[in-house]
């Protein structure tokens, strides 16, 4: 009798805690940040609150994941061009943000024009990255 009745606790407790252990992992998902220019932001598309690429790839990626946009129409790579991406508000949301997985696509609007480049291609390289380690800390 005794043994029947450990076997149901042992049972019953291996299922509370295999259960909390499924919530947890339900409700803490990846993190994933969409830094970057207009394509980012999703300037031009159709409905981009719903149609942008950090959207679509939320939703391909699934309740585990948590993507945000962090996408500024006109921001460049370089941090002395007309709109460095590191001085704006984005910037600093996405380092709160904490994410686990950063997706950068900055460097179209650097290319462009109307940028005032007053640093080389590996200079902005350079910098990024060391950004990137800044998310990392």
């Amino acid at each position: 009798m005794k043994i029947k009745v450990y076997h149901s606790v042992i049972v019953a407790v291996l299922f509370v805690f295999s259960s909390s252990v499924l919530l947890v992992q339900a409700a803490d998902p990846k993190k994933v940040a969409c830094v970057g220019d207009s394509i980012t932001f999703g300037a031009g598309v159709k409905d981009r609150g719903q149609n942008s690429y950090p959207v679509q790839l939320g939703k391909m990626l699934g309740a585990k994941w948590q993507v945000k946009n962090y996408g500024v129409n006109a921001a460049t790579l370089l941090k002395k061009g007309d709109k460095p991406y590191w001085k704006l508000a984005a910037y600093q949301s996405a380092l709160k943000f904490e994410p686990d997985v950063v997706i950068i696509k900055l460097g179209t609007t650097t290319t462009t024009t109307t940028v005032t480049v007053t640093a080389t291609p590996s200079e902005a390289l350079d910098k990024l990255f060391l950004r990137v380690g800044v998310m990392q800390d």
